[in-house]
Formats: C-alpha cells, structure tokens, sequence
C-alpha cells in the first residue's frame, strides 16, 4: 500500500503544481484566459486535486491514530511542529519575495503578520489539514470513530454541512476543513476499515458516479449550465469521493510518481518558487510559447522543491523551519566515519 499511496501523492502534486504553473486565475501565472486548453484543464481538476491530498492524508493517518483514551497534546504538537511551522516560516518567505517583485510597500509587507489567522496562497490547507487533526484526534480519544458506523455518519455529516454551505469562517481556513473533510473521513474509513467499494455493486456505483461528474462538471466548465459547478456542491463531493476510491482501490503504482510522492510536502511548501521564478526568467530567454514554458514551470516546480528538501534535511535549523522535521539526532561513536575500524582496533588491543 505504501507505494500506490506515494504513488497517488506524486499524481496529486503534479495535478496541484501544473495548476499553479497555469495560474489560479486569467490574470495569474500563465495568463491563459477562459477558452483556451490549459485553463479549461486547470478547472478541470479543481474536483480532484485537493480531495486527492486529503484522502491520502486520512489513509496515512491510520496508520499512526490516536487511540481511545490516550492524551493528543504529544499528537498535535507533533502534527504542529509538522505543519504550522512551515506555514509561518516558507508562508512569510514566499509572501515577502512575492511582495517585493510586485513593488509592496513596507507596510503592505506587514501583512504576513496575518498568516497565522487567515488563508494565505495554497498554505491554506496546512491550516485546513490541521484543524481536521485536531477534531479527529480528540474524536478518536474518545472512541467515537471506533465504529464503522459512527465513520459513515461523520462522513455524511460533513458533506452535508460542505454541500450545504452552513459554516462560512475563513478564520483559519475553517471553510477550506470542511471542504477536506469528507475526503480525509474517506481516507481513513479506507485505511480503517478496507475497501468501501468491495461490497457488491460498489464499484459500477463509483464508476457511474465518476461518469456523471465528468458529465455535469464539463457542462458547467463549458457553458452548458448557468455556471461551473462548484466542487463544494453535492456532485462535486461524490465525483471526487468516487474517483478517489477507485484510484486508490487499483493498487496502481508508478516509479517516476513515487519518487515525486516521496517529496510531496516538500513540493508542496516551494513549488511556487520554482514556478514564479521560471515565468520571470523564461521570457528573457526569449521563450514566449505557453506549452512550452508550461512544460518547463512544471518540471521546475516539481524539481526545485526536492533539491530544497534534500539539502535543508541535512541540517537541524533548516529541516525544522522549513520541512517542520525533528531535528537530527546526534552520531554515536559508532555511525562516525571510521568508527567501526576505531573499535576493532580497540577490541584487537583489549585482548
């Protein structure tokens, strides 16, 4: 499972970075406007891509839960340290660099001071992911995710207060919770429980599901609605929910997406650095063609982030503050260069 879930996280990364590579919006990144191919596929996986994360990140969490009556500070310090960390260290960095090559102010670049409090760029889910620990760890504490039943009411629970828009509070990225949390009850009623769709009938249902999400939302992104169907929406859960079980359900793996998957939160925190920066210097290079400079952003949003996470992992101050990692433990006498000869050496003379 290890590997289908790295594999899985890979695909979720290249979905995230190639629709910041696009820009989140006309006047953003690429600037490719309504219409054209790359901004119709960026709206286009708006229904996978963050679902995606947090269906993994319920599995993984499974693996390592908190247990029914055991205390959740260790846990949630341990997923602050992992989370927030990052979010008020690369957030502040990515806000002040961006800040400056637009010409703020000083005063304007005082507002990373509301990082903590308000979403900020794609740091919004390292808010929202943590919020939805901390409501599962105390639930778990207190046995109340235990049952499978008790999951599929949490679960249905929280897409009806998604889909029904009954919590607006961007404090903290509340809304962005609750929009995750029906995929990351998902993830861990998989990871609890196995495979939601092995019992009879469960998989035509997910397939007919995925189907009539592709259906409606490429409607909607097309203009054959009123609107784009929005991901929050009741079709927009279930095509998510559905192609995430599948996905996951096939045991798929992938080389070349596992060893993304193995950076992913790396990739995660410092894509944009490497994306923003290709689409200042690529032009000046005299590479004007959007597929071309999409292919480019792309691999560099994807490779500068592991050669950040390979080097800050080397040393305690950068892998705490930037990866929001332990810090390195000490080498005994044993794992120093040399030590093992040292030591026969030693035992040789001792005899």
């Amino acid at each position: 499972m290890k590997q289908s879930i790295q594999t899985l996280r890979g695909l979720a990364c290249i979905f995230l970075v190639a629709y910041h590579t696009i820009g989140s919006a006309p006047d953003r990144g690429l600037m490719m406007g309504d219409g054209t191919l790359l901004r119709h596929l960026a709206e286009s996986f708006q229904y996978l891509r963050m679902p995606l994360f947090a269906f993994v990140a319920g599995i993984v969490y499974t693996f390592r839960s908190v247990s029914p009556g055991q205390h959740v500070g260790g846990f949630l310090i341990g997923k602050a340290r992992r989370l927030l960390i990052p979010l008020l260290v690369v957030g502040t960095l990515q806000f002040i660099v961006s800040g400056v090559s637009k010409g703020m102010t000083a005063s304007e670049l005082l507002g990373f001071v509301w990082l903590p409090v308000y979403p900020y760029e794609h740091f919004w889910f390292l808010q929202a992911i943590f919020m939805i620990f901390v409501l599962v760890a105390f639930l778990d504490s207190f046995g109340l995710l235990v049952q499978r039943a008790a999951v599929v009411v949490a679960l249905i629970l929280a897409a009806v207060i998604c889909a029904g828009d009954l919590v607006q509070l961007q404090y903290f990225s509340i809304q962005g919770a609750l929009f995750l949390l029906p995929f990351f009850l998902l993830g861990l009623y998989f990871g609890r429980f196995g495979d939601p769709l092995a019992r009879p009938g469960g998989v035509p249902i997910a397939w007919a599901l995925v189907a009539v999400g592709v259906v409606v939302t490429q409607a909607g992104l097309l203009g054959y609605l009123d609107h784009p169907v929005s991901r929050e929406s009741p079709i927009g859960l279930l095509f998510g929910a559905a192609f995430c079980m599948l996905i996951m359900r096939t045991g798929w793996t992938n080389r070349g997406l596992g060893v993304i998957g193995n950076y992913s939160y790396g990739i995660y925190l410092f894509h944009m650095f490497g994306v923003a920066g290709l689409r200042m210097v690529l032009p000046k290079l005299g590479i004007h063609d959007p597929y071309l400079m999409f292919v480019i952003m792309l691999a560099g949003g994807l490779g500068l982030p592991i050669v950040v996470e390979l080097v800050a992992g080397r040393f305690t101050i950068t892998r705490m503050l930037l990866l929001g990692q332990k810090p390195l433990r000490p080498k005994r006498p044993a794992d120093a260069p040399g030590a093992e000869e040292r030591l026969a050496r030693e035992r040789l003379a001792a005899r």
